[in-house]
C-alpha cells in the first residue's frame, strides 16, 4: 500500500480509489503547487521480470504513456497525462482527477432506466471510443466502475485504459486487451444492465435482453452490440450511431416534412448539408435526413465554401464535406468562408485566415466583421474603422456605429453634443449625403431605407425622397420588393412605394427562393412573390429557405420542409 507515502518527493498519496490485478489506483496530491493540486496516480505492478524482460517492459511503458498523452491531449473526455516514472522497479502514470459521478453509482438494482436515457448514454460513450478506434487504439476496461460523467460540464469521461497493463503482462498490442468488437460489446452490456435495473452486477445478457421492454429497433442494435459471431457483430462504432440516429428502414413519414421534428437545435442547410445537435454532441445530415457527418463536435456552423467552422474541445476549426478537418482546431472562435477569407479569433483578437488556415491580416482586433464590396469594419476599443483585404486602413476616420458599405455607400452617424444624425460616405471618406436622418440602412438596387421624424421612407443616392416617410419601420429592397412596417403589420411595397402585398402580417421577412416566411398572431407560414399562402401558418418559429429546405419549429423540435416551388 502506498497511502501516506511521498513519491518522487512530491507526490502525497492520500488514499486508494480502484484495484485490479495489475494496476493500483491512488488519489494524490502534488506538494510543489500552491493549491495542492489533485490528481490520480497510477501504480503498474509488473510480474518478476527477468534482467530480459526489463528492457521491453520500459519500452512498453513508454509507448503507452505517449498514446495516452495523445488522447488526453485531443480528446477533452479522456483524462490527461501529467507525468510518468519509474521507482524500484514499478511504474507509475500521472493523470488528471475528474471530478464527477461513477457510472456504478448510477445505475441502482432496481430502478431500471427509460430506454432514451440509455440510448443518450451509448451515444455519449460510441461518440468518445470513435476518436479512440480512429487511432488505432481501443480502451479494453469499460465497464461502469470506468465512466465517470463530469460534475463542471455533465459529460462522460473514460478512465482506466487497459493498454496501460501490457506493461505487466508484456503482451503485444491489442492482445489479452481487447479489440474494437469487445469494446462495442461492453457498451452493449452496459446498456443492457441500465435497461434491466441489474444496478451494474454480471447478468445473462443474451438472456435478459429478450426479457426488456425496449423497441424492436433498439433491441436489435444491442443484439449486434453483443453478438459473439464476428460475422453478427458491428464492425465498427460509426455504423452503431448511424443505427442509432436513423434506424434502419425508419424515415419522416409523407407529409408536410422533408424531415420530421426532432432536432433541439439546428442551422440551415448549406451544400447540401445541415448542422444538427443530436445528444451533447453536433453533427450533420443530408437533406434525406440521414446522418452525413456523425455527431461529435460540441458546436458546429453552416457550410461556407465547402468548409465548416466546428468546435472540438476549447477550439474551432474547419472540416470539410465528408467531416475530415482541413485546418485543425486552434481558434477561440470562427465564422464561415465568404470569397476565400474567414474571420477568427485567436487568442483576445481577431483576424482573417485563408483557406489554408494562415492568417493573411493578422489577429489584432477587439472584433472583426464579413467583407463587403471588399471592405470590412473591424472594432479597435469602442470605436470602428474600415479595412481592406490586405489589412490595410482605407480611410482614417473612427466611428461609433457598425455598419457595412453596399453599393459604394455607407451608413455613418454623427455625433454633436445635443444631437446625432446619419449621412453616407464613400470608400474615400467623402460626405456624399449629409447627416440629416434619424437612423439609415444600406442601399439596395438604388435605394435606402432611413428614418425622419419617426417615419421612414426611400431616399436615392442623391439624397432625394424617392418613398416619402410613411411606415413604422422598413427594409432595403431585393428583387423590386421591400417589406415595410404600417400601423402594427407588414407588408411588401414596390419602387414606386406602393403595396403590392397588403399589410396584413404580424412579423414578415425578406424572400429567398421565391418564398418569405411571415407570421400571424403567433405562427408562421410561408407566402409567394403574389402574397398568396403557399404554407399556412403553423409553425412555432422558423428560418428562410437555402438550398431548397427551410427550418421549422413545432413545439420543442425542429425539421425542415422542402421548397414547395422546387
Amino acid at each position: 500500500m502506498l497511502v501516506g507515502k511521498i513519491l518522487s518527493n512530491r507526490y502525497q498519496i492520500n488514499q486508494q480509489i480502484r484495484e485490479s490485478q495489475w494496476v493500483n489506483t491512488y488519489l494524490a496530491q502534488d506538494n510543489f503547487l500552491p493549491e495542492d493540486l489533485l490528481l490520480v496516480v497510477q501504480q503498474i505492478k509488473p510480474k518478476t521480470l527477468e534482467s530480459r524482460d526489463w528492457q521491453r517492459a520500459q519500452e512498453i511503458f513508454n509507448q503507452e504513456a505517449k498514446n495516452l498523452y495523445f488522447l488526453g491531449k485531443n480528446h477533452p473526455q479522456i483524462p490527461k497525462i501529467i507525468g510518468r516514472f519509474i521507482i524500484d522497479g514499478e511504474f507509475y502514470l500521472l493523470q488528471e482527477y475528474i471530478i464527477g459521478e461513477a457510472l456504478s453509482d448510477a445505475l441502482i438494482a432496481g430502478k431500471p432506466w427509460q430506454e432514451e436515457r440509455v440510448k443518450q448514454l451509448v451515444q455519449e460513450i460510441l461518440l468518445v471510443l470513435q476518436f479512440v478506434h480512429a487511432n488505432q487504439m481501443v480502451h479494453g476496461n469499460l465497464k461502469p466502475e470506468t465512466l465517470i460523467r463530469r460534475y463542471t460540464d455533465g459529460k462522460i469521461v473514460l478512465l482506466d485504459f487497459a493498454g496501460i497493463e501490457r506493461v505487466a503482462t508484456l503482451a503485444a498490442p491489442h492482445n489479452q486487451i481487447g479489440t474494437i468488437q469487445t469494446d462495442i460489446a461492453a457498451v452493449g452490456k452496459i446498456a443492457i444492465s441500465a435497461l434491466s435495473g441489474s444496478g451494474g452486477e454480471d447478468l445473462q445478457v443474451h438472456t435478459e435482453i429478450n426479457n426488456l421492454e425496449v423497441s424492436s429497433s433498439f433491441r436489435a442494435i444491442l443484439q449486434r452490440m453483443i453478438a459473439v459471431s464476428v460475422g453478427d457483430c458491428y464492425p465498427s462504432v460509426a455504423n452503431i450511431l448511424k443505427d442509432l440516429i436513423s434506424p434502419p428502414g425508419i424515415k419522416p413519414q409523407p407529409n408536410l416534412f422533408a424531415i420530421k421534428p426532432r432536432y433541439t437545435n439546428l442551422f440551415w442547410f448549406s451544400h447540401g448539408l445541415a448542422p444538427v445537435e443530436i445528444g451533447s454532441q453536433w453533427g450533420y445530415i443530408d437533406q434525406e435526413g440521414d446522418v452525413a457527418i456523425l455527431p461529435q463536435f460540441d458546436a458546429a456552423f453552416r457550410f461556407g465554401e465547402e468548409l465548416a467552422p466546428v468546435k472540438q474541445g476549447r477550439f474551432y476549426g474547419y472540416i470539410n464535406l465528408q467531416g475530415t478537418f482541413v485546418i485543425a482546431p486552434q481558434f477561440e472562435d470562427a465564422y464561415w468562408f465568404n470569397d476565400g477569407i474567414a474571420r477568427v479569433q485567436k487568442g483576445n483578437y481577431w483576424g482573417y485566415i485563408n483557406k489554408e488556415g494562415q492568417f493573411i491580416i493578422p489577429a489584432q482586433f477587439d472584433d472583426a466583421y464579413w467583407f463587403s464590396e471588399d471592405i470590412a469594419p473591424v472594432r479597435k476599443g469602442k470605436k470602428y474603422v474600415y479595412i481592406d483585404k490586405q489589412g490595410n486602413l482605407i480611410m482614417p476616420e473612427e466611428f461609433d456605429s457598425l455598419a457595412w458599405f453596399h453599393e459604394g455607400l455607407l451608413a455613418v452617424e454623427t455625433r454633436t453634443l445635443f444631437d446625432r444624425k446619419w449621412g453616407y460616405i464613400d470608400k474615400e471618406g467623402h460626405c456624399i449625403i449629409s447627416p440629416q436622418f434619424d437612423k439609415a440602412y444600406r442601399f439596395s438596387q438604388g435605394l435606402a431605407p432611413v428614418k425622419q421624424e419617426n417615419q421612414y421612407g426611400y431616399i436615392d443616392k442623391m439624397g432625394n425622397w424617392i418613398i416619402k416617410p410613411q411606415f413604422e419601420d422598413a427594409y432595403w429592397f431585393t428583387d423590386g420588393i421591400a417589406r415595410v412596417q404600417k400601423g402594427n403589420l407588414w407588408g411588401y411595397i414596390d419602387k414606386e412605394g406602393q403595396f403590392i402585398i397588403p399589410a396584413q402580417f404580424n412579423q414578415a421577412y425578406w424572400f429567398t427562393e421565391g418564398l418569405a416566411r411571415v407570421r400571424k398572431g403567433d405562427k408562421w407560414g410561408y407566402i409567394n412573390s403574389s402574397g398568396e399562402m403557399v404554407i399556412e401558418p403553423q409553425f412555432d418559429n422558423s428560418a428562410p429557405f437555402f438550398d431548397g429546405m427551410a427550418a421549422v419549429k413545432v413545439g420543442n423540435f425542429w425539421g425542415f420542409l422542402a421548397n414547395p416551388l422546387s
